[in-house]
């Protein structure tokens, strides 16, 4: 799907921004790890992408550990996106909070860190 069609589908009006500020980051530390996520954007309206189209993905599975038990593999869960409709004006989307930071393993570092491990789904009627 073209970039600019993805965000028009998702109600997204700064898709392409926040895709030139991520690739940036990505280029400026070399290390093919993103360490933060958000910010001033240096985006402008004229920021090129080295590509024209992204996969959007709907349905993503994810997995996750035990609190108390770290080693112990939950059973996988899905997580939703569908993007705005006469049904859902806003679209329909599951939360999903990730760890970006890898100094940081959750559940040990607990709430700290850019973002967090916990993979926590609310759950829609979609």
């Amino acid at each position: 799907m073209l970039v600019n069609d993805a965000a028009q589908l998702f109600n997204l009006p700064d898709l392409r921004f926040a895709l030139s500020d991520y690739i940036k980051k990505m280029d400026t530390n070399n290390s093919g790890h993103v360490s933060s996520i958000g910010g001033h954007r240096f985006a402008t309206m004229d920021s090129p992408l080295p590509f024209t189209h992204i996969e959007i993905w709907t349905r993503l599975q994810v997995q996750n550990k035990a609190y108390h038990h770290p080693h112990q593999v939950l059973p996988p869960q899905t997580v939703n996106a569908a993007p705005p409709s006469s049904t859902w004006p806003l679209g329909c989307y599951d939360t999903v909070i990730a760890n970006t930071d890898p100094a940081k393993k959750w559940p040990f570092s607990g709430m700290t860190g850019e973002l967090l491990t916990l993979f926590q789904l609310i759950k829609f009627d979609c």
